[in-house]
């Protein structure tokens, strides 16, 4: 969203022209400089002198602070650079420990059928410490179930069905029996607050107790304070 264009509705200042009048301008020199006596042009070239002196140490200041920022900006992005060249190195190195010794047990896997193939691939180190052939791995065959085991293990799988079947469906008519009386209890309840109400009693809340009903018969307005009576609790 852009911003709001503030525009005023008044009109622009005329310059004050007596500024600029030789009265005005020789009244600021008095006021400036004192007499027209005491100036004189070496004065005036002295004065230039100085505050061109001072801006320009000014000047020299503001570069040198400058120059000292910028040396500490890169010096300080030189110590970042060499933090991330330094955690980068690590995690290079971490990466390729973990890659050779995955490579070191696949090829010492692989030794038990084909020494030679994984002779280039294998480091000296293990082959100089763990003899090839030394570690190998076989398909397991499952073992053979009789048809009378399969059944046996198939009734049981599908009664411990059955059984969490059977505890669901009671934890909901369980559940649907309790909802049932509640909301038999909170009918009966309304239905009775209605009764009352239709026979032209006031039904309120008692102040203080806003989960309590009651009937208020009494003045409503006027001097007596309202009675309240029959307490019927929600």
């Amino acid at each position: 969203m852009a911003d709001p264009l503030s525009i005023s509705m008044r009109a622009w200042p005329s310059p004050d022209k007596t500024k600029d009048s030789l009265p005005y301008l020789i009244s600021r020199i008095n006021e400036q400089k004192g007499s027209f006596r005491n100036l004189t042009e070496a004065s005036l070239e002295e004065e230039i002198r100085v505050t061109e002196a001072g801006n320009s140490e000014i000047n020299a200041e503001s570069k040198t602070k400058d120059a000292a920022e910028e040396a500490r900006d890169v010096e300080a992005k030189g110590d970042v650079l060499a933090a991330a060249r330094e955690e980068i190195i690590k995690q290079v190195g971490a990466a390729y420990t973990a890659s050779s010794h995955a490579l070191d047990f696949v090829s010492l896997l692989l030794s038990k059928h084909n020494p030679k193939a994984v002779e280039a691939s294998i480091s000296p180190y293990i082959k100089e410490v763990v003899p090839l052939g030394s570690l190998g791995a076989e398909i397991m065959q499952e073992p053979s179930r009789s048809e009378a085991e399969k059944t046996t293990e198939g009734l049981i799988s599908l009664g411990w069905r059955l059984q969490s079947l059977t505890r669901s469906a009671d934890s909901l008519l369980h559940s649907a029996s309790r909802l049932e009386k509640v909301m038999d209890h909170e009918t009966r309840y309304w239905q009775q607050i209605l009764s009352v109400k239709e026979k032209g009693w006031s039904i309120c809340r008692i102040p203080g107790e806003s989960h309590t009903l009651a009937v208020r018969f009494g003045f409503a307005e006027g001097i007596l304070v309202p009675t309240f009576g029959v307490v019927l609790p929600c």
